[in-house]
């Protein structure tokens, strides 16, 4: 065991990390943590930073995983949800928000898990960790995230994740035109649960950096998305790459665009895309018209 965690400690990268072993495998959570963003300037637009922390802690993960196999450990997939898993290791509290609050970070963390064969942590019965946590009993004395949540979606039994924000966005179809208000400003992620919890009344707040102010007002990002896959590219860092889809981004910027303070100025650009063959982005562009022909 001690071996196990003398080869792994070099290669984390300063990464939190816990351990927790169930039948036989090894589950290593890591966690990367991130500061929350100010609000964004009235030109541009939000995208959360949770995702540059997801990217990062993914190429960690496979720099981590590769150099596993070369010291001979067998690695394997993870069966549980991480959120689950996390708890069992007690690596944090489940929310009100289904997110897991650390300690240290709150819920400002992206987290990712490697399975390895062989028991190099205490070990852990499996039943509860196909259970859904229950949430913290600090939670029932608040509900700051069911009254913050502009589209609705949690409630004292969890979350309905057809409503969240990040759903929506992730199809970029809105059901109806208040649930698109609703988004504001929010092109990619929605954190507005996380700013209210209270346990994240002492995570750092920063604003923007000035490459992010660069990457996130309107005019940048309209450049970029009309460009297709060339013009996004340069948010691959930001996004990943499995995000990078021009169609479904430009459909979400013109929605972001409709409630913005004079999204008039972008009318002409959002008038080409009236026959567009993809149904969202035809939608959000009538959406943004006609906004403002109101």
């Amino acid at each position: 065991m001690k071996n196990f965690f003398q080869t792994i400690e070099p290669l984390l990268n300063g990464l939190e990390h816990t351990a927790v072993s169930v039948n036989g495998v090894t589950y290593l959570l890591l966690a990367c943590p991130y500061t929350q963003m100010a609000s964004p300037p009235a030109d541009c637009a939000f995208i959360d930073r949770y995702y540059v922390a997801s990217n990062r802690i993914y190429f960690i993960k496979k720099e981590l995983v590769s150099a596993l196999r070369n010291e001979g450990y067998e690695t394997v997939d993870c069966p549980y949800p991480y959120k689950h898993l996390a708890y069992a290791a007690k690596f944090g509290l489940p929310l009100q928000n289904t997110l897991i609050a650390h300690p240290k970070f709150g819920t400002r963390m992206a987290m990712e898990v490697i399975g390895i064969r062989g028991v190099f942590a205490p070990e852990q019965d499996e039943k509860p960790i196909f259970e859904h946590p229950p949430a913290s009993s600090f939670c029932e004395k608040c509900g700051k995230c069911i009254q913050a949540c502009p589209q609705k979606a949690l409630n004292r039994n969890g979350i309905e994740p057809s409503r969240c924000t990040r759903a929506l966005q992730e199809c970029a179809v809105f059901p109806t035109a208040k649930s698109a208000e609703s988004m504001g400003t929010n092109l990619w992620g929605c954190d507005i649960c996380q700013r209210v919890c209270p346990m994240n009344a002492k995570q750092p707040e920063t604003p923007m950096t000035e490459s992010e102010r660069e990457l996130f007002c309107f005019d940048k990002l309209l450049q970029s998305f009309t460009a297709g896959k060339k013009g996004c590219e340069k948010y691959r860092d930001i996004l990943g790459g499995n995000y990078l889809r021009p169609t479904k981004l430009l459909a979400l910027l013109f929605r972001v665009l409709a409630n913005t303070e004079n999204p008039s100025d972008y009318r002409a650009t959002a008038a080409a895309y009236l026959n567009h063959p993809d149904e969202r982005l035809r939608s959000a562009a009538q959406a943004l018209v006609e906004k403002c022909d109101s």
